[in-house]
This record gives structure tokens, C-alpha cells and sequence, in this order.
């Protein structure tokens, strides 16, 4: 009895496993992600408007939304669809199904990855762009120009795409098994490249980056406040007497 109790507890955790994936990453991402991907599609409009696109900020909130609806456009059919249609053949541990073999075969995790970098560091760039017009508002227009600015996303682009090459060598689809395998470089992508390269690249950097300049930002709205109380004070003063 207990035998039996014990050897049931792994099934019982991988279908609440299976149960959470089909209620977060199915029911709620898939509403949530068609939710965003309308969102997102209303941004681009309005911010491709000609009186709103001159600016660098609203370029690059533009970058922002391409990059985040291409994300969640991936985002659906491997999590959301694949846990929607395939929950009744992972629960009696059928072979797997044709549109998880489909999945399995296309690129996802390259091109998952290269969007979901160029989403952080184009994040990055909105948050520069902010502080250059805090702290230099007088040299600003001459900093932010639109040609610099399509060139920084341009180049986060690039720089996306050439940070996970390695990711589109990792694995390799065998057809008579029905599954993927890690080739030698995958295997040194989840040894070295992982700890060494990946965490500093797209968690490490950013968040000290977004930190440091969200803290300057702060300190500057409030000095400027301070310097514009004072101005006031002084000349309330000059009123008075």
C-alpha cells in the first residue's frame, strides 16, 4: 500500500505540473498574449502617427512593440497552443503529436531568444534615451537625432542575431526518433556559455544598467525639483519686498 502510495506521489507532481502549464501557459497566456499582441499593435499606430513618430522615444517604443508582438506571436503556438491541444495525450503519455513534432523541427528557441534580447536591450535604450533628456535637455535634439536613433536599434539588432547563432547550432532534429539532441556545441553552450556568457549578457548587464540609470534619472527630477523651489522662493522674496 505504501509501496504504491510512494511510486504514485512522481505521477501525481508531473500531472499538476501538466495542470499548471495548461491553465498558466494555456488559458491565461494565450488570452494575455492576444491581449498584448492588440496592445501593442494600437501602440504602433498611434506612435507611427506623423505628429508622434519625430521623436526618438516614440521610435523606439516602436522597436519595443514590433519586438514584443513577434515574441508573443512565438510565444503562443509553443507554449500556449502546445498545452492546449496536447494536455489529453501528456496525460496518458501518448508518442508525441504532430504539431509538437512541427515545434520541434522549427527553430523556436534561436529565434525565441533573439527577440527576447533585443526586447532588453532596446528597453535599455528607452531608458538612455530618457536620461540624456533629464540630464542634457539643451544638447538633447542634437544627441537624439532620428538617424542615430534608428542606428542603435539597428545595431541591438544585429547584435541579437549574432549573440545566439550558437543557440541555432545547439541542437539536432533526429526524424526516425521523433526528438531532439544536443550536438557537441550545445552541449558546450549549456556547460560554458550559459554561466559565463549568457547570465552577464542578458540578466547581469541590464539590470545594473536599468538600475543605474533609473537611480540618476531619479536624483536629477529631484535636484531639478529642489533648484525649481528655490527659484521660487527667491523670487516670492523679491515680490514680497
Amino acid at each position: 500500500m505504501s509501496n504504491n502510495s510512494s511510486n504514485g506521489d512522481p505521477v501525481n507532481g508531473l500531472d499538476y505540473i501538466l495542470l499548471y502549464r495548461l491553465i498558466v501557459w494555456g488559458y491565461v497566456g494565450i488570452v494575455l498574449s492576444i491581449c498584448g499582441i492588440v496592445g501593442n499593435i494600437i501602440t504602433i499606430l498611434v506612435l507611427i502617427s506623423p505628429s508622434m513618430r519625430t521623436t526618438s522615444t516614440n521610435i523606439y517604443l516602436t522597436a519595443l512593440s514590433c519586438s514584443n508582438i513577434l515574441f508573443l506571436l512565438i510565444f503562443i503556438p509553443s507554449y500556449s497552443m502546445r498545452y492546449l491541444l496536447g494536455y489529453r495525450l501528456y496525460m496518458t503519455n501518448q508518442p508525441p503529436f504532430a504539431f509538437e513534432i512541427l515545434l520541434t523541427r522549427l527553430p523556436t528557441t534561436p529565434v525565441y531568444n533573439t527577440i527576447l534580447l533585443s526586447i532588453i536591450y532596446l528597453t535599455i535604450a528607452v531608458s538612455m534615451d530618457r536620461l540624456i533628456l533629464v540630464k542634457f535637455p539643451l544638447k538633447a535634439k542634437r544627441i537624439l537625432t532620428q538617424r542615430a536613433t534608428l542606428i542603435t536599434i539597428l545595431l541591438i539588432y544585429i547584435f541579437s542575431i549574432v549573440y545566439c547563432i550558437p543557440y541555432w547550432l545547439e541542437q539536432r532534429y533526429l526524424p526516425e526518433l521523433k526528438r531532439c539532441y544536443l550536438t557537441n556545441i550545445g552541449k558546450k553552450i549549456h556547460k560554458y556559455t550559459r554561466i559565463y556568457i549568457y547570465i552577464p549578457v542578458v540578466y547581469l548587464i541590464p539590470f545594473v544598467t536599468l538600475t543605474c540609470i533609473n537611480v540618476t534619472i531619479i536624483q536629477n527630477l529631484i535636484a531639478k525639483k529642489r533648484r525649481k523651489k528655490s527659484l521660487c522662493g527667491k523670487a516670492n522674496k523679491k515680490q514680497q519686498a
